[in-house]
C-alpha cells in the first residue's frame, strides 16, 4: 500500500530523475456506471431481478427529435453500434436476444464529470499528484513511486485490478510525457497495459490521431496521405510549421518526449472551504446531531463573510461507523452567506437524518462551490418608487431555494417569452436558472392581454351585443350575457413558416358579472373559442 504521509514533490525527483505517468483510459466508462448502479439496485432491491450478467447497455442523446447513440458498452460495441447511431438501428445490429433486454437511458454528462473527478481522488492512493482527464481518462503522475509497489509493471498491473474491482473497464500505459501515455492507452495494440519508456519506438507505428489532434487538423493529414506519426517523423520541422502551424509540432514533440512537458495537467485538487466536528463517540440524538450542524452553519458563514464570498453549492455529510457515510447536496440559486437561509434550505434534510444504527461520529459542512459576495448598503425605509431592488431579488432566490429543497429542483420554472405570433406559443417554460437575453417582449406596444392564458383555447358560443341588445356567451356549460364587446384584433401566424392555421379575430368581451374575457374567432370556421381572461 502506499504511505500514508505523502512525502514533498521533491523527494520523487531525487528518488527517480526521469519523469513517468501513467494514464487510465476508461473507454466505456458511462456505461460501467450505469451498469454498477444497476448492480447495486438488484442487491438492494429484492422487488428488482438483475440477471447475472448485466444487459447491454446504450445512452441516448436527443438530436432533432431522434434517440441517437451517445455511449455504448463493449457488448454493444462488439456488435458495431457506435456514437452517432439512431437507437432503432443499433437495435437491429444487436441479437435478438440482446435488443430484447437491452438497456436505454438518456446520457448523464454531469454525473459521469462528478463521478470522474471522484475517481482522481481515490486512485490518489496509488500517487499524491493526480488528475481527471475529460471526459474518460485518468492521468497519475508516478514519478519515483513504481518502487513502493515493486516496479512499474507491478503498479499497472495494480491499477488495473483495482479499476476492474470497481467494475470498470480500463486499459492502462505508462509513458515519460502524459501525451505519450494518453495515445499508448488509446491506440496501442495488445493488451491492456503498456509500458513505453522509449517513445519513439512505440509512438511512430500508431495512428496520427494518438496526437490528440483536432477533427479539422486531422482531416487535412489524411489528405495528404499522412495516417501514422513515423510518416510525420520524415517530414522536415519547417514544413510542419509552415503547412500547419506550431500547434501540430507542439503536439509531437509531446508525445515523443523532445521537450518538458508538465506530466500531469493539473496536480492537486481545489481546496474547498468546510467546517468540522467529530463528536464524542457514536451519537444517535437527532436533536443534538441539528445542534451541531446549525453551529458549524453558523462558523461557515463567518468564514465566508471574512473572504466577501457566498456559497453556491453545500455539501453536508455524517461520518457513520461501519456504513456509507450520508452525504446530502444543496445548490442554491444565488451566493449566499446568510446562515438563517442556509438553515431554512437544509430544513428538510435534517427533518430526516439518518444517524445510523452506530450513529454518527464526525459532522463535516462543506462549500463546494462559492461566489464573490461584496457587502450591500441597505435602506433605512421602504422604497416609495415600488421598483425593485437587490434585496427583492435576494429574497426572491432564497424563497426559490426553499421551494426547490421542500418540492425537488424541478418545481420551480420560469416563463420567458418567445418572438412567436400565436398567444399560446409566445411564452416557453424553462428551468429557474435561465435568464432572458433582453428585455422582455410579450405583446406589441399599445396591446392588452389578459391575466391568464389557457393552455389550449376552449370552443364557445358567441353572440356579440349590438347597441340595441346583449350579447350572449355559452361557455363551459353555462350561458350567460354580454354586455360589452370590444374587437377585433387580428392576429396569425408568419407568412414565412410552414404553419396551417388560419387567421384569428380576438375580442375582449365582457360578462353581466363584469369578468372580462379573452376570445377569437376563426375566421376559416367561424368557430368561435375562449384563450383566456382579466383577473
Amino acid at each position: 500500500m502506499a504511505p500514508s504521509m505523502s512525502p514533498p514533490r521533491a523527494l520523487f525527483t531525487a528518488l527517480d530523475s526521469n519523469p513517468l505517468v501513467l494514464h487510465a483510459w476508461l473507454p466505456t466508462w458511462q456505461t460501467d456506471l450505469v451498469a454498477r448502479r444497476l448492480r447495486r439496485s438488484g442487491t438492494r432491491d429484492d422487488s428488482i431481478t438483475i440477471p447475472p450478467t448485466i444487459p447491454p447497455i446504450i445512452l441516448t442523446r436527443l438530436i432533432a427529435e431522434r434517440q441517437v447513440v451517445a455511449q455504448a458498452c463493449s457488448t454493444c460495441q462488439a456488435a458495431q453500434v457506435c456514437p452517432g447511431l439512431n437507437l432503432a438501428e443499433a437495435r437491429q445490429r444487436l441479437e435478438p436476444g440482446e435488443a430484447q433486454c437491452l438497456h436505454v437511458e438518456p446520457v448523464q454528462a454531469k454525473r459521469a464529470h462528478a463521478a470522474l473527478q471522484a475517481l482522481a481522488q481515490w486512485s490518489r492512493r496509488f500517487t499524491p499528484v493526480t488528475a481527471a482527464d475529460e471526459p474518460d481518462g485518468l492521468h497519475l503522475d508516478i514519478t519515483g513511486c513504481c518502487h513502493l509497489f515493486g516496479g512499474e509493471s507491478a503498479l499497472a498491473q495494480r491499477v488495473h485490478a483495482e479499476l476492474g474491482h470497481l467494475q470498470v473497464a480500463s486499459r492502462i500505459a505508462i509513458a515519460p510525457t502524459a501525451a505519450a501515455a494518453w495515445g499508448l492507452a488509446r491506440f496501442a495494440p495488445g493488451s491492456a497495459v503498456v509500458i513505453s519508456r522509449n517513445t519513439t519506438a512505440h509512438m511512430g507505428s500508431l495512428p496520427i490521431a494518438a496526437l490528440r489532434l483536432e477533427p479539422a487538423m486531422l482531416e487535412q493529414l489524411h489528405e495528404v496521405g499522412i495516417e501514422s506519426i513515423s510518416h510525420l517523423l520524415e517530414i522536415p520541422r519547417t514544413d510542419l510549421v509552415a503547412r500547419y502551424g506550431q500547434e501540430l509540432l507542439q503536439r509531437l514533440d509531446a508525445a515523443m518526449n523532445r521537450h518538458d512537458e508538465p506530466p500531469v495537467p493539473s496536480v492537486e485538487p481545489a481546496v474547498t472551504r468546510q467546517r468540522y466536528r467529530g463528536l464524542q463517540g457514536p451519537v444517535r440524538e437527532i436533536e443534538r446531531i441539528r445542534l451541531t450542524i446549525t453551529d458549524l452553519i453558523h462558523q461557515l458563514c463567518r468564514d465566508l463573510e471574512q473572504d466577501h464570498r457566498g456559497v453556491l453549492t453545500i455539501e453536508l455529510r455524517l461520518e457513520r461507523p461501519r456504513q456509507e457515510d450520508l452525504v446530502h447536496d444543496m445548490r442554491l440559486t444565488a451566493p449566499s452567506r446568510d446562515p438563517r437561509h442556509l438553515l431554512a434550505v437544509l430544513a428538510p434534510t435534517m427533518e430526516r437524518l439518518d444517524p445510523g444504527p452506530d450513529g454518527t461520529e464526525g459532522i463535516r459542512v462543506i462549500a463546494r462551490r462559492e461566489a464573490p459576495l461584496h457587502h450591500r448598503q441597505h435602506m433605512a425605509w421602504s422604497d416609495v418608487s415600488n421598483t425593485a431592488t437587490p434585496a427583492d431579488d435576494e429574497a426572491l432566490d432564497q424563497l426559490v431555494d426553499i421551494l426547490r429543497q421542500r418540492c425537488g429542483p424541478e418545481s420551480v420554472t420560469r416563463r420567458l417569452p418567445v418572438d412567436a405570433h400565436l398567444p399560446e406559443r409566445s411564452v416557453q417554460e424553462l428551468p429557474w436558472e435561465s435568464r432572458p437575453s433582453g428585455p422582455p417582449t410579450l405583446h406589441p406596444p399599445g396591446t392588452d392581454r389578459p391575466t391568464i392564458l389557457f393552455p389550449e383555447p376552449e370552443s364557445a358560443h358567441v353572440q356579440l351585443p349590438t347597441s340595441t341588445q346583449l350579447g350572449q356567451l355559452c361557455w363551459r356549460r353555462h350561458t350567460t350575457a354580454l354586455i360589452d364587446a370590444r374587437g377585433p384584433e387580428r392576429i396569425t401566424e408568419a407568412w414565412w413558416t410552414d404553419d396551417d392555421t388560419s387567421t384569428r379575430d380576438y375580442w375582449r368581451l365582457q360578462r353581466v358579472d363584469g369578468q372580462w374575457l379573452w376570445a377569437f374567432r376563426d375566421t376559416r370556421t367561424n368557430n368561435w373559442f375562449v384563450h383566456g381572461g382579466w383577473v
